[in-house]
């Protein structure tokens, strides 16, 4: 393999490294305490179950990107000087909404970062009452009718 092809392969082999990550996180999920008594339905019942699969499917993908790219059939991604400046505003956003749900109750964060993440992504789009509109919506489907529906407490 050339310089070049090891060099546009980065981008899978990270993929890859992740995917086996997540993989290796989800398999050490403890199964569930109590068991089904049918076992094909028990292994679907498991708490590791669905990231599991999820895991699988990102390190599949990721040996399928890694393979294309050493031949040189797939460009790695190229990111914008726009996208890296909506990166650097998203991931701060991300971060502190995960942040303050984890040392604070989940209502006034989740209002804060669906007003925040909208109007930023939105704002030359739409009209300021539309997403304030919008918001509300979500945050009242988000923090009042769902939990109600499927009779989640949110703490």
């Amino acid at each position: 393999m050339s310089k070049l092809n090891w060099k546009n392969s980065i981008e899978g082999l990270v993929i890859t490294a992740l995917g086996l990550m997540m993989l290796a996180l989800a398999l050490s999920i403890e199964n569930n305490p109590v068991s089904l008594d049918i076992g094909w339905v028990n292994l679907f019942a498991q708490a590791k179950f669905t990231p599991t699969i999820a895991a699988a499917a990102v390190l599949i993908l990721g040996i399928l990107l890694t393979v294309k790219q050493l031949k040189g059939t797939h460009a790695s991604a190229h990111i914008s000087k726009e996208e890296l400046k909506r990166l650097a505003v998203i991931l701060p956003l991300i971060a502190g909404y995960l942040l303050a749900v984890y040392f604070s109750n989940f209502t006034v964060p989740t209002i804060v970062y669906t007003v925040a993440i909208l109007f930023y992504l939105n704002v030359k789009k739409k009209s300021p009452w539309k997403l304030a509109l919008i918001c509300g919506i979500y945050v009242f489907v988000a923090l009042i009718v769902l939990p109600k529906l499927i009779g989640l407490r949110l703490p």
